[in-house]
């Protein structure tokens, strides 16, 4: 995912980007992705797939947060608190991306971004791709960025007003 996430990580380090909170961890490589580019990462997924030694490998165990949870649950929003983040990066449940977006949004300060990966993963356990498509319907005011390499899902993100 490195090259199609260049593009996400050029734009938060232009809103000087410090905080990120990720839907869908798994093994934690978009997670110290961001760690790597100066922010502190609060990551929620249902399996403990997160390799705290490879954060730390990559010396940036201090800057995860790891949560164990359902990003729709009670119990997982007041684990996470009311912290506010300068990124939303959303790549958990592909039929519930719509759900998290509802959820979480709010605690994307203004002019913070909000992104999903895998716009473009067009299977039948996904409905990513038309979320995405109905965002960008929605939202006319806002201005939409893609990421898409060949053999890659694509990530999508806006500027929250």
């Amino acid at each position: 995912m490195g090259v199609e996430f260049d593009g996400l990580m050029r734009a938060a380090a232009g809103i000087g980007a410090r905080s990120a909170l990720e839907i869908g961890t798994r093994a934690g490589g978009t997670a110290i992705l961001m760690a790597l580019s100066d922010m502190d990462v609060t990551t929620i997924d249902l399996v403990s797939g997160y390799r705290d030694e490879l954060a730390c490998q990559w010396g940036v165990g201090d800057r995860i947060r790891f949560v164990q949870g359902d990003s729709l649950s009670a119990a997982t929003i007041k684990q996470v608190g009311q912290a506010s983040y300068d990124l939303l990066f959303i790549d958990g449940n592909h039929l519930a991306a719509d759900r998290d977006m509802d959820l979480w949004e709010h605690a994307v300060r203004p002019g913070g971004i909000v992104a999903l990966h895998d716009i473009h993963y067009n299977a039948p356990d996904s409905a990513v791709p038309a979320f995405w498509r109905h965002l960008q319907q929605r939202r006319p005011d806002v201005e939409f960025h893609e990421e898409h390499i060949e053999g890659g899902y694509g990530i999508g993100w806006f500027i929250k007003r």
